[in-house]
């Protein structure tokens, strides 16, 4: 049993503050929470500037911008490498007018 949890940031962690922290907390919670075999990943439109602001567990990737039918196709790529039968379920989390909507097309694109 495992599942795929994705956060749409527009920076990893403190460095433009507000839901950015939100996200790395919530991240770093998933990959306690999660059971063993699910994937947390974080896409962000600008990588962390700071090389010592580590990730751990979660696979921050970046995208520049966020188009719903690319991060649909990357996700839909990293379910591919789990086994059919494992994987439980996907997750997708936007919060506000920068990632929410873009977060509900991705779903979207993912169910077609």
């Amino acid at each position: 049993m495992a599942y795929i949890v994705t956060l749409l940031s527009t920076r990893w962690g403190s460095e433009l503050g507000g839901l950015n922290v939100f996200n790395r907390g919530l991240a770093d919670g998933m990959t306690q929470a999660l059971p063993k075999g699910s994937k947390t990943i974080c896409f962000v439109n600008q990588l962390p500037s700071d090389a010592d602001d580590s990730a751990g567990a979660v696979e921050v990737l970046e995208h520049r911008t966020f188009d719903a039918t690319v991060l649909a196709s990357d996700i839909a790529t990293r379910c591919q490498e789990l086994e059919s039968e494992t994987l439980q379920g996907v997750l997708v989390v936007g919060h506000d007018i920068i990632t929410g909507q873009t977060a509900i097309d991705c779903v979207e694109e993912l169910r077609k």
